[in-house]
């Protein structure tokens, strides 16, 4: 197969979205506890954040380690996020599920959250690896608040993704996504 065969079939993958069970959208203002209520989320950790000064790489790394793991956060903030070790420390923070509402998202999306939505989606989408809620019965989900389109575009240093977001509806147009994210070999 030819090097461009190669690169164009990328492409293609690339610019097909990816469909989540994980990834949705919300109205700005709605309360987390109204949030929580229309994903069912009872038992699982809920987070807020504001992404209001994350394009500064610094800003986010203590944001979010602040609220979800607070015994690790640094004493000294490094200059920059080591993505690594936060892959790692979200997984185990996300172990009994957990329901992120990201709030106050700029019109240009920082590269933090693109990172966010990468390595939860990389990590959703692999076999055999510590998933995230690996609690029988647990959940994860993250919300984008006044996100308004029904697809995301996350770009990596080598390619992108393209990411479905299910905005949050009334009620009636939730249960059949909620029965769909509860049936065995939903993604």
């Amino acid at each position: 197969m030819s090097i461009r065969t190669r690169r164009d079939k990328r492409k293609k993958r690339a610019e097909t979205p990816i469909e989540t069970d994980w990834l949705w959208s919300c109205p700005p203002d709605i309360p987390l506890n109204q949030i929580a209520r229309i994903l069912n989320f009872t038992d699982e950790p809920k987070t807020e954040l504001s992404a209001r000064f994350w394009a500064d790489d610094r800003r986010f790394r203590e944001d979010i380690y602040r609220a979800l793991f607070p015994p690790q956060l640094p004493k000294r903030p490094g200059s920059h996020v080591v993505w690594d070790a936060l892959d790692e420390n979200l997984q185990d923070a996300c172990v009994a599920g957990r329901l992120i509402v990201i709030r106050d998202l700029p019109v240009d999306l920082p590269h933090a959250v693109q990172m966010l939505i990468g390595i939860i989606g990389s990590r959703r989408r692999e076999r055999g690896f510590h998933f995230f809620e690996s609690r029988p019965g647990a959940r994860f989900a993250l919300v984008l608040e006044g996100w308004a389109l029904s697809t995301i575009r996350v770009r990596f240093p080598r390619g992108s993704h393209v990411y479905m977001v299910t905005p949050l509806g009334s009620q009636n147009d939730l249960q059949g996504l909620i029965s769909r994210m509860a049936s065995p070999g939903a993604e």
